[in-house]
């Protein structure tokens, strides 16, 4: 076997006179040397009508929007530009202080934690609060925890809805009534050095799991215990015990964190080996716990626990980790600004706003590719920097940041019910979905059985979404009912709809989805909203084929089979194909874009 030939692994099926593949999972060992990804696929033979456009007209005013970045402690005022629906958010957490306020320097810092997100911009917002933690050697801004002789834990950083400064932005660590949507902990600090023992280092944050980190014990022998690691939400991190009765009713000692607080380090004695302070956080870190009172030099003091961090409910894209890459405590935002692309049948993009030209990645007739069957769908990235069109027969085409992991084709696998592609949520690979509810995963997609596999026999399935986790998908079929694999969560079904069942989309944070019909009628699941269907404007169409969530899913759109386009909630109506003049009925699906 060459290093380029897939890996196919046949599951719950076999081949043979009469039967067909229930389920592939497919593996590339090694990308070809020639590195070429923005045309792959498989396909020849007949053009379609229609054409692709990439509009080149120049962008409309305001349409780009600059990333913004404040590393400057403190609060920072962030006007949302017009038109954004969400905001990507990077949110970093300052390392503890390493500064000596005492005789000796403390134990090795705790880091901050690194937090992304996109968060959705609620209709009629206009101002959000950046806010910006330091690590002051005696705690300050952004929560972290001072020390009388060790190292002081790292503040918080934060993007919240009201100022600091105003009064009830109280801090309260409950998500219905604290203000923070996206906070990255600080790190917990170092442990006071004796001289002869380092100090317990601090407790960094971004770990995974759950609540912010207890600070460390302080040593009777020895070195000091090092601070917990702060983690997701969750509870305040205790303080750090004292190391021996000589210390017993000496005060004060370590402190508890609380919210938005990272707890004080234990200055048991005023003259023994200190706790660090704990790192600011959703929670704060709790403080950690001093040496022996008596003053020996075989010990040190405990380190102080990480802060927590924490996204509201409704964000998504979350990714959250500990910053080994040395960044500055700082808060980015970047505006979602979106726009919307559709594709033809005969893979041809159509972009709007008009003129948005980072919308636009490609197209089939732009390349002179004409497929051998029609284009049934396509889909983002998870970045919307890139996408896939997936043909009835199976074969897959990237454009943009889009990988290719292969087709049907392409492993020989010949079939023309295919109605649908969905990405993994790390754009390592794409489930596709039959009619009849196979499945064939490709890439890192999981395979988690097929409804073929399963003895159900139908002819109506219309599309397939996985789970956040990549661990299970959803079907749905043109009646409406919905069938579930792997760690999928059924929410509900539609039955008795008068029109039928054209597709589903599931909301930002996983827990729910939109299902539309062709009269574009939407029932919503799980946490999904309702920002409005067209038979409650007395709308009276029946060639609806999607529905596509804006950015941050505070609305979405309605697409027509004509290129017709219908907007609600917070989704903005960037025009449409017949607005234009361009008249098909050969649309397939459209994504959302993004002018950042």
């Amino acid at each position: 076997m060459s290093d380029n030939e897939p890996v196919v692994s046949l599951r719950d099926g076999r081949r043979g006179p009469g039967s067909r593949f229930l389920g592939l999972t497919i593996r590339r060992l090694a990308r070809t040397a020639s590195g070429c990804r923005r045309l792959v696929g498989i396909g020849s033979a007949i053009a379609l009508s229609g054409v692709g456009i990439a509009f080149s007209s120049p962008l409309p005013a305001g349409a780009v929007q600059p990333t913004t970045t404040y590393t400057t402690a403190g609060e920072h005022v962030y006007m949302v530009p017009a038109g954004s629906t969400a905001l990507n958010v990077t949110v970093v957490g300052a390392t503890a202080s390493t500064v000596k306020n005492g005789k000796f320097s403390p134990g090795a810092p705790g880091l901050g934690a690194v937090v992304k997100a996109t968060i959705p911009v609620p209709t009629g917002t206009t101002t959000f609060y950046a806010e910006v933690g330091d690590n002051s050697p005696s705690g300050g801004i952004g929560g972290g925890g001072p020390s009388p002789f060790g190292g002081a834990g790292g503040g918080s950083s934060d993007l919240r809805t009201c100022s600091a400064s105003a009064a009830g932005c109280t801090l309260t660590a409950n998500p219905a009534t604290d203000p923070r949507l996206v906070v990255a902990g600080g790190g917990g600090g170092g442990g006071e050095d004796s001289g002869t023992m380092p100090g317990g280092a601090g407790g960094s944050s971004g770990a995974s799991g759950n609540g912010a980190g207890a600070g460390g014990a302080g040593a009777f022998t020895g070195a000091g215990a090092a601070g917990a690691a702060g983690a997701f939400s969750g509870a305040a991190g205790a303080s750090g015990a004292d190391s021996s009765p000589d210390c017993a009713g000496l005060l004060p000692t370590s402190t508890a964190g609380s919210p938005g607080q990272g707890g004080t380090g234990s200055n048991a004695n005023n003259a023994s080996w200190n706790g660090g302070g704990g790192g600011g956080g959703w929670n704060g870190g709790g403080g950690g716990g001093a040496s022996d009172c008596a003053d020996v030099t075989n010990v040190s003091g405990g380190g102080g626990g990480g802060g927590s961090s924490f996204t509201e409910k409704t964000a998504s894209a979350i990714k959250t980790s500990t910053n080994s890459g040395g960044l500055p405590a700082e808060v980015t935002i970047t505006p979602v600004i979106p726009g919307y692309d559709l594709v033809g049948a005969d893979g041809g993009v159509f972009v709007f706003p008009v003129g948005q030209a980072s919308g636009f990645f490609g197209s089939l007739p732009g390349l002179g590719v004409h497929p051998n069957l029609p284009v049934v769908g396509i889909v983002p990235t998870t970045d919307e920097l890139g996408y896939f069109l997936v043909a009835a027969d199976g074969g897959v085409f990237a454009f943009g940041d889009a990988p290719f992991e292969n087709s049907l084709p392409g492993i020989g696998v010949h079939v023309t019910n295919i109605v649908g592609i969905v990405p993994t949520n790390d754009d390592k690979g794409y489930f596709l979905v039959g009619s009849d509810g196979g499945v064939f995963s490709f890439g890192d997609a999981p395979f988690e059985n097929s409804l073929p596999g399963l003895g159900i026999h139908v002819n109506n399935i219309v599309g397939i979404f996985p789970t956040i986790d990549n661990g299970g998908y959803l079907l749905l079929s043109s009646a409406g009912a919905v069938y579930s694999f792997g760690d999928a969560i059924y929410h509900g079904g539609v039955s008795g709809s008068a029109s039928p069942i054209v597709a589903m989309a599931r909301t930002p944070t996983g827990g729910g989805y939109w299902i539309v019909s062709a009269n574009g009628n939407v029932f919503p699941f799980g946490d999904a909203k309702s920002f409005g269907t067209l038979p409650d404007l007395n709308v009276n169409v029946n060639n609806i084929i999607s529905i596509v969530p804006v950015p941050g899913g505070a609305g979405y759109w309605l697409i027509g089979k004509d290129g017709g386009l219908f907007a609600f909630g917070n989704a903005p109506f960037e025009n449409s194909l017949p607005g234009i003049n361009v008249h098909v009925n050969n649309i397939a699906g459209g994504v959302p874009t993004a002018a950042t």
